[in-house]
């Protein structure tokens, strides 16, 4: 019998950073079980505790760990802890944080010598391939190293050169793949606060030099069985616990019809038992109709259209090998979300400095998006992939790409004493833009996060419309007079720009050695540094000093409005009686969501306009138009301590916690009703 554990670890230091069950190495078990029957015992893990536990209970006889930039340290940690038990112990590695060409790979394996076999690319068959020779090798690890493996990488005991097997072609009928579900395989991970993973098809058409698969191995599509999927789903079913995610793995969910059909299976269950409330998961840039009905077929506000485009300008496209949707699509398909129901959310990616990327076009990106009406803009920094296009000597030179390192956000850990941390490399100027502008595009895009997305302002904006105020302006308005504002909001922007700064390295070793003394490690563990600076800063802004931000917010809205106009002072008065109405509305609504204590609900609140109907109604109709004595009820809010509860349960209730779960649910769903108690004509 032979012993094989596999894990695609995740740190838990903080909080979960990868929180879902292991679907890839589930995949690999369910096919080696297949192939073996009873010849394997295999025990799958995502907890590093667990997995260390189980070591120490019993030593396996193959080690298989993921390799992604959020746990490849962690990986190679447990690597070297096994070796150092039982260097007889088989060690194989997969995953796609793995250069592509001959000598990267050749240096990756001789810098990482507690790795013994990598598999490179699609696992199933190189593994199974690689199980067999070990069982037929007697497990002699040099007995296995003397001929290539198919789908394999090693470093040759003798030569001490890479050997490279033959390249697995991917599984065209991915169907006689076990499902991790329907064969029990991932049963014991229903206990835990893991959100369910699954996958409906493997590959992406397109060719973006940033991303993994943006390489012709994983152009072509190949799809799961639509009764597979809905038995899976069926299965996800009658095994949920606590969770109220779902993320679904595929590179462009909702890109084609069979998707709808699988929506209508998701949208049975919501209706049966109210899960998932929400669907993490990537939405294809072609095909909108689909993607549409694909929507509209789920729960609203459960999936969010990712209307992704990294640059709107063409010349940046080109360099990096994108074509976006058609623009009069993309504003079309926006207009058409929002007309249907407004609780559809759209949420568009852009990518930060991309080759070619200036300050003004970067701005114009983000004017643009916002002008087409998407709901949210989620700024990233470049991050340098292995095994991608972007990531090679040759485009490096090309567009002069200067890079840092900095610690992946929630990702590290100490273990038997050993601290661990995982590191990215990321792009922090080019050619066309320099380190200086670089800061100023990341503090519009703290901006864009506290101001616009997530619709805390939304009935502002409706505002500022109805005054034929441009959203962009007022945001550039934002952006410019941010030294004017108060010490909290100024400090807010002052503080993310040096931490911007602080958190870059120009080495690893250098950041290794800063995190690890006792003293910074502790300013990591409790979120002073190191962490997700967007999400944290939100964080800040949101959650602990809303009605600061607020009052900023508006105080810009009302100079931009009386700079743009010209008012008589009768006039003057209204805006700033109706701007304070607004403000009071979005205060009572909004204001400390995350307090489990809310002491608001059962409240009154007295308006000298009906705010709700306005902000509900139909665009055209202005505030004055609703001039009345209002009076409303806070509604109790029981269901959003409850939703609260098992989100703190699964992921913790530390700012850095409350920043995770921004991401994992439509914030919407905590935000407080207002009902009508009486009314009195002016």
């Amino acid at each position: 019998m032979i012993k094989i554990y596999l894990a695609d670890l995740t740190h838990e230091t903080v909080t979960v950073s990868s929180d879902t069950m292991p679907l890839n190495v589930g995949y690999l078990s369910a096919y080696l079980q297949k192939c073996f029957h009873k010849e394997l015992k295999i025990h799958l893990f995502k907890s590093p505790a667990e997995l260390l536990q189980k070591i120490k209970e019993h030593i396996p006889d193959i080690l298989g760990l993921s390799n992604y930039c959020w746990n490849f340290e962690l990986s190679n940690y447990f690597f070297n802890y096994v070796k150092g038990i039982n260097n007889k112990v088989l060690t194989v590695m997969g995953g796609p944080n793995f250069p592509k060409d001959h000598y990267s790979q050749e240096s990756f394996l001789i810098n990482h010598r507690a790795i013994d076999i990598y598999v490179f690319q699609e696992g199933e068959l190189p593994c199974c391939e690689l199980v067999m020779k070990f069982i037929n090798k007697g497990k002699s690890i040099d007995q296995i190293k003397t001929d290539p493996i198919k789908g394999c990488l090693y470093i040759s005991p003798e030569s001490k050169s890479l050997i490279t097997g033959d390249i697995y072609p991917r599984i065209k009928e991915i169907n006689d793949l076990p499902s991790p579900y329907l064969t029990g395989v991932m049963d014991r991970f229903f206990k835990s606060k893991l959100n369910p993973f699954i996958q409906t098809n493997r590959g992406c058409p397109h060719m973006c030099a940033y991303c993994h698969e943006g390489d012709k191995y994983y152009s072509d599509i190949n799809f799961f069985g639509i009764e597979r999927v809905n038995e899976e789903l069926d299965y996800i079913r009658s095994r949920i616990k606590e969770q109220s995610v779902i993320t679904i793995a595929d590179s462009n969910f909702g890109m084609y019809k069979r998707d709808v059909e699988i929506s209508k299976k998701i949208r049975n269950i919501q209706d049966s038992i109210g899960y998932p409330q929400y669907i993490n998961a990537t939405t294809g840039k072609n095909r909108p109709d689909l993607i549409l009905e694909v929507m509209k077929t789920l729960k609203p506000g459960t999936l969010t259209m990712s209307a992704s485009v990294q640059s709107l300008e063409p010349k940046v496209l080109e360099n990096i090998d994108r074509i976006n949707i058609k623009w009069s699509s993309f504003i079309k398909i926006q207009k058409e979300l929002h007309r249907i129901d407004p609780r559809y959310q759209s949420i568009s990616d852009v990518i930060l400095p991309l080759p070619g990327e200036t300050r003004e076009s970067h701005f114009m990106t983000l004017r643009m998006l916002i002008n087409a009406g998407v709901d949210q803009i989620l700024p990233y920094t470049l991050m340098m992939l292995e095994g991608t296009k972007l990531n090679t000597n040759s485009e490096r030179k090309k567009y002069d790409i200067k890079t840092k390192f900095r610690v992946v956000p929630r990702s590290f850990g100490e273990y038997e004493g050993k601290k661990c941390f995982e590191i990215e490399e990321v792009g922090i100027a080019h050619k066309d833009m320099s380190f200086d502008n670089y800061k100023l595009c990341r503090k519009m895009a703290l901006l864009i996060f506290l101001a616009y997305n997530k619709q805390n302002y939304k009935e502002l904006i409706k505002y500022l419309e109805d005054k034929e105020i441009n959203i962009f302006k007022w945001i550039l308005s934002g952006f410019d007079s941010s030294d004017k504002a108060d010490s909290i909001i100024k400090g807010i922007f002052n503080d993310f720009i040096q931490e911007t700064e602080s958190e870059l390295w120009d080495s690893r070793e250098g950041l290794i050695e800063f995190y690890s003394s006792d003293k910074n490690y502790k300013s990591l563990l409790n979120g002073e540094i190191g962490g997700n600076l967007l999400q944290k800063y939100w964080v800040k802004g949101v959650v602990f000093n809303f009605e600061d931000l607020t009052n900023y917010l508006f105080d810009v809205a009302l100079d931009l409005i009386l700079t743009e106009s010209e008012l008589i002072m009768e006039d003057q008065n209204s805006v700033i009686l109706e701007l304070n109405n607004i403000k009071k509305y979005i205060l009572i609504k909004r204001n400390n969501l995350f307090d489990l204590n809310d002491n608001i609900s059962g409240n009154t609140v007295d308006f000298d306009f009906d705010v709700k109907s306005w902000e509900e109604g139909e665009n055209g109709r202005k505030l004055n138009q609703f001039k009345m004595k209002k009076v409303f009820v806070v509604s109790k809010t029981s269901d959003r301590i409850i939703m609260l509860k098992k989100l703190f349960e699964q992921y913790g209730n530390s700012a850095q916690a409350i920043g995770k779960i921004s991401t994992r649910i439509n914030v919407q769903k905590l935000w407080r009703e207002l009902y009508p108690a009486a009314t009195m004509c002016n």
